[in-house]
């Protein structure tokens, strides 16, 4: 299996989210119709905030993670469950959509995998890293770890949506038992932040 490409970002690029992650921010914000919201906001958040939202164009990642720490911490009530259901929902609307083509039927693992090709559509940083576990896993369970690397501020809200993602993303391509599990952290004081997810595997 070829590794994912690794990131875009020429040196000293500014770090950037692309617009379809940016999007649901503004429109939650918005929908909250509440000025409090963005009043701590720098100006070119606020700018951004009120501004429409191209989904293919990139925008700073400091918008991005600014408005996600508003949305977890204002409007989530810092609930990590919150967190993880807009990941589900983000998955359901994307890979019902745009990148569809990344989930293959009754192959958990290769629409895993295409998560690794998907985060540079994300991020113009950061990358993900899927490796089946070394140790062995309990009989007709399948189990991938998976890291994210160059991402040593990832904020905790977005494990909790990245979670999320890769439980709908199993869901989604048909797999049975699965589970979504965060291994480390970098919120904690690890070095990187990663998770193991696996599904029950058929019998042949």
């Amino acid at each position: 299996m070829n590794d994912p490409p690794e990131s875009r970002r020429l040196p000293g690029e500014e770090r950037k989210a692309k617009g379809v992650l940016l999007v649901d921010h503004v429109r939650m914000i918005r929908g909250a119709k509440d000025p409090r919201l963005v009043q701590g906001l720098p100006p070119e958040d606020r700018e951004i905030v009120g501004s429409h939202i191209l989904a293919s164009s990139w925008y700073p990642y400091g918008t991005y993670a600014r408005t996600l720490d508003v949305l977890f911490r204002d409007i989530g009530g810092s609930d990590p469950e919150v967190a993880r259901d807009m990941g589900r929902l983000m998955a359901s609307r994307l890979l019902a959509g745009p990148y569809a083509m990344y989930v293959k039927a009754g192959d958990p693992e290769a629409t895993l995998r295409g998560f690794q090709v998907i985060w540079k559509n994300f991020f113009n940083f950061g990358t993900v890293r899927l490796t089946p576990e070394a140790s062995a896993s309990p009989a007709g369970q399948r189990v991938l770890n998976g890291q994210i690397e160059d991402f040593a501020d990832l904020p905790k809200p977005l494990c909790f949506i990245i979670q999320g993602f890769l439980d709908k993303t199993l869901e989604m391509c048909g797999a049975r038992e699965r589970f979504v599990t965060e291994l480390t952290c970098v919120a904690s004081g690890d070095p990187l932040c990663s998770y193991r997810s696996g599904w029950r595997v058929s019998p042949a």
